[in-house]
């Protein structure tokens, strides 16, 4: 649990680079992996092809640092540059950039972290260096686009404008960290829903207190428009030592913010990591997912308090264990994820089903 915090302490620090984590910091410096390193023998089919070696990365890193190339889930925090970062701090509020188009891709190597594998992310126009180019065209799984408007929300679509506002709020869950901006959690609720308006708010590496006041702007924003706020709460949101880490105060905020602006409905919407989702094909010796927590506790504490002061509750889990009982697979669930905490399009689409169920 401490390490926990210890991580979610960095990724505050680290303001929303999706590069670095804490944990590839100390695996780099120790000089381990988490022991499924590919060996020499790759392949045949070039599209399964892995970056087995940490020197393909290494021999790049100036050319990736001057192009404004991030390698997210790494230890090379020297890419962490102003370039790269796709989010900026505003009085102590951490919040995505405004105007941003970036491409971003998973880097097809399970160097560091087979369930978190690394990614490359960089503005769009940019003109990429060859060896750069050909080095991500040849280990890239699947590009996809980020694209945020003038407030610094990310792109919803289809287009809509409506004075019925639904704002979907969290961290990078809620942003759609790996998915497309056509395939986010706001845009396929817009897409079977025009009369209303989905507002992504969603950051990367926001904890709490960057939601809140993240949510304070989009109500100053849309002062008397908003009809629903849907809040993600991933696993590691439990920060009790942060501004609004103490569920009971996270609670009262939003009730308090819900009754302030009028809002119809408001849901919490619990994603656990496949740690917990998938614990019997996911917590390996050696991993870091095997001394992950549960937080059962945690989790009872939020959902009873949640429910008590009147929200409406979706324990994704539950979705993951119908999915695993539906196949018959212990990996099903798997396939609802991009990484080891993000939501693949599949994914959000069974969570599109469920709040609007009901609708």
């Amino acid at each position: 649990m401490a390490w926990l915090l210890a991580e979610g302490g960095y990724e505050l620090w680290r303001q929303g680079d999706p590069g670095t984590s804490l944990t590839w910091q100390v695996i780099a410096g120790l000089g381990i992996s988490d022991g499924s390193r590919a060996s020499d023998d790759q392949p045949a089919l070039p599209d399964l092809r892995l970056v087995a070696d940490p020197a393909e990365f290494e021999v790049l890193l100036d050319q990736f640092k001057a192009a404004g190339v991030g390698i997210g889930n790494s230890p090379y925090s020297e890419l962490r540059t102003e370039q790269a970062k796709v989010n900026i701090e505003i009085d102590g509020c951490l919040t995505q950039k405004p105007n941003l188009d970036k491409t971003m891709t998973f880097l097809r190597s399970n160097l560091f972290n087979s369930f978190d594998p690394p990614n490359a992310f960089y503005d769009t126009a940019a003109e990429l260096p060859k060896d750069v180019a050909d080095f991500i065209a040849c280990y890239s799984f699947r590009k996809i686009r980020l694209r945020s408007n003038g407030d610094g929300e990310r792109l919803t679509f289809p287009a809509v404008s409506s004075s019925d506002k639904v704002i979907i709020a969290g961290d990078s869950v809620a942003n759609g960290s790996m998915v497309s901006d056509e395939e986010t959690l706001a845009s396929q609720l817009q897409a079977v829903d025009t009369t209303r308006q989905y507002v992504n708010i969603g950051v990367a590496s926001a904890k709490a207190g960057d939601v809140v006041c993240n949510l304070a702007r989009a109500a100053a924003r849309y002062s008397g428009q908003i009809r629903e706020l849907i809040y993600i709460f991933c696993e590691n949101d439990f920060a009790p030592k942060k501004p609004y880490g103490r569920l009971e105060d996270l609670i009262a905020w939003l009730q308090d913010f819900a009754t302030e602006q009028k809002i119809d409905r408001l849901t919490l919407v619990y994603v656990p990591y496949i740690y917990n989702s998938s614990p019997d094909v996911t917590r390996i010796d050696g991993h870091m997912g095997a001394a992950f927590s549960f937080f059962s506790d945690e989790k009872t504490r939020l959902l009873a308090g949640a429910r008590s002061a009147g929200f409406r509750v979706i324990d994704y889990l539950e979705t993951t264990q119908r999915v695993r009982q539906e196949s018959g697979s212990q990996f099903a669930a798997m396939a609802l994820h991009v990484d080891h905490t993000h939501l693949s399009r599949q994914g959000i689409s069974l969570l599109v089903d469920q709040l609007r169920d009901g609708n």
